[in-house]
């Protein structure tokens, strides 16, 4: 008897372990974007969350992107009213769209627009120049903001991504976060998504430069960031697009040609804005489940969500699977119990889990150890059994 009611105990905590849902996910024929670079990632702006990629983690170098980091430390340690002072060696720094001389003095804010716009190499110098001394500390820094942000597979050599001796590389997964964190920064912003910028160059008038980042021209939708080439690298693109609710950035390594690289951008922003939205996957007080208490005569226990749960998913609503796992349930219960929880996944990716609770209070009828009910006690929770079913 007692080996019995073993099995039957053992039994029972198996079945009520997990309890899958009758929402299976259909099969789903996902389109890929075309992108022709050799890496590549489409992270949601706000979460991180990765919607597509493509040798994420491959290390590469990135050139001009370098950029990014260099003026999220501009933002982070100066500020935009920091006046800057070329020095000889920041004002021969080579391969500049605008040309600063030793000695000239500019306004962070000023030369955040002509590092990020026209990739000035003489800003980026002198950015590390007034911040740590010289580049090669400047360089400390940077590595030390990366693997602050989780950003492990990155190593800079200097503010500007030009070619050094030394390690230099990131991954396009890197990057995204990095463009991330900057982007959280309103006057960044700002400056990225700016199409064209007035500038004072010494000893010439003041001229209207435009953005080298071509995809604000072409495509509605976006909202920055930053180009970057060298021969080593090829041409490299952070782009961020904005549409509806959703906020993508991404980015492409290793292209063959600049045109290659914005169309690239674009067909896996068009991908993200197309194939993904937010969803309430889970809602808060809604039943999920019901289950019997063993022992009670009343009526069942509504097993319900003790939140709410909202995701960025793929937009098929069909491939989300929910699981539940409940515990075996043997006395009273009081609403607002918990009982278990629930997880929801997709692709096999969990996209988040939620307590599971009661909804109402059941059980009351369980007698106590050694207590004995009469006929009528008996026949009054069958007949109130009865009126629920």
């Amino acid at each position: 008897m007692r080996q019995l009611k073993l099995i039957r105990v053992i039994a029972l905590v198996l079945i009520s372990i997990i309890i899958w849902t009758p929402i299976a996910a259909a099969e789903v024929v996902r389109e890929q974007p075309l992108v022709a670079a050799e890496s590549a990632v489409l992270i949601d702006q706000r979460s991180g969350q990765i919607l597509w990629s493509k040798n994420a983690e491959q290390k590469r170098r990135i050139a001009s992107t370098t950029k990014i980091m260099t003026a999220l430390l501009v933002l982070e340690k100066l500020g935009i009213d920091k006046k800057i002072v070329f020095s000889p060696n920041a004002a021969q720094v080579s391969w500049n769209k605008i040309k600063y001389k030793a000695g000239d003095e500019r306004s962070a804010e000023e030369l955040l627009y002509s590092l990020l716009l026209f990739s000035s190499n003489q800003a980026a110098e002198a950015f590390a120049e007034t911040i740590a001394g010289n580049d090669g500390e400047f360089a400390k820094m940077m590595n030390s903001k990366a693997a602050q942000l989780g950003a492990h597979d990155t190593v800079f050599a200097n503010p500007h991504g030009l070619p050094a001796t030394g390690p230099e590389y990131s991954t396009a997964k890197d990057v995204a976060v990095i463009a991330a964190a900057a982007m959280k920064y309103p006057f960044f912003r700002k400056v990225v998504s700016s199409r064209d910028h007035d500038f004072t160059i010494t000893g010439k008038p003041s001229r209207r430069i435009r953005n080298i980042n071509k995809l604000l021209q072409f495509y509605p939708y976006a909202t920055g960031i930053k180009t970057g080439y060298t021969s080593r690298a090829e041409y490299c693109l952070v782009a961020a697009a904005k549409y509806g609710n959703l906020s993508l950035i991404s980015v492409i390594l290793g292209s063959k040609t600049r045109s290659q690289s914005f169309s690239d951008a674009k067909n896996m922003l068009e991908y993200g804005f197309n194939d993904y939205s937010f969803r309430q996957i889970i809602s808060k007080r809604k039943i999920y489940a019901q289950k019997s208490i063993k022992g009670s005569f009343s009526k069942r226990v509504n097993i319900v969500a003790g939140q709410d749960l909202y995701s960025l998913v793929y937009d098929q609503p069909t491939s989300i699977i929910y699981r539940t796992y409940i515990k075996p349930l043997s006395g009273p219960v009081k609403k607002g119990d918990r009982l278990g929880k629930m997880v929801a996944s997709q692709f096999g990716k969990t996209i988040g889990k939620v307590d599971l609770l009661a909804g109402n209070n059941v059980g009351e009828d369980i007698k106590a150890p050694n207590e004995k009910r009469g006929f009528f006690s008996i026949f009054k929770l069958l007949l109130d059994r009865k009126s629920v079913v």
